[in-house]
Formats: structure tokens, sequence, C-alpha cells
């Protein structure tokens, strides 16, 4: 069935972002219907104690990191999501995955 909506995985979009003085890339994963995607996992979320606020994280962690490695991961993570929302980017989550029809089709 032809659903007429545009579905681009990929696509070949990029936006900078800095952390820690230095320039970064992100290129999100879909372009659907001339929107951004990025779909993320909830693992990658979490509530900052000291802010309360949500920030995205490493959820993982290799054996040979030293914890000042590890939280300057957990922080380019969060730099990186700032660039989403800064740029409009439209994140997509378990509850998210589960209504994405009607979204797209609306």
């Amino acid at each position: 069935m032809d659903s007429n909506i545009y579905v681009e995985y990929s696509p070949s979009i990029a936006y900078e972002y800095e952390y820690d003085s230095k320039v970064w890339t992100y290129h999100p994963d879909f372009l659907i219907n001339g929107k951004v995607y990025e779909v993320k996992g909830e693992q990658f979320f979490r509530i900052n104690e000291s802010t309360r606020q949500e920030e995205m994280f490493c959820p993982y962690r290799c054996g040979d990191w030293s914890d000042e490695y590890y939280q300057w991961i957990c922080g380019k993570y969060e730099a990186k999501h700032q660039c989403m929302i800064l740029n409009n980017v439209k994140i997509l989550r378990k509850s998210d995955i589960n209504n994405l029809r009607i979204e797209i089709f609306a």
C-alpha cells in the first residue's frame, strides 16, 4: 500500500553543537514528511538530582573509563540532547513509538 509518506533514514542533515570547547556534529535518525526525528530508548534519560530536570546520559560504562571520563561522556550526551531540542528534533521514545502511526498520518 502506498501511503504517500516520505521517510528517509539517516537523512543528509547535520546539526553542530559545542561541548568542551569543541564542535561536534549530530546526524538525526529520520526525516518523515519534512519533520526530523530521533529514536531514543528510555535508558538514555534520567532525572538530574541536582536540577530535577530530565537529561540524556550514557547508559553504559566501559570498565576502563575513569569517573571523570564517564562524566565527560554523559555531558556530551546531554549537549547533543540540547542540540536536538534547539533544532526542534522530535525525540521518539517508547510511548511515542506506540503512537507514531497517529502522529504521521495527522
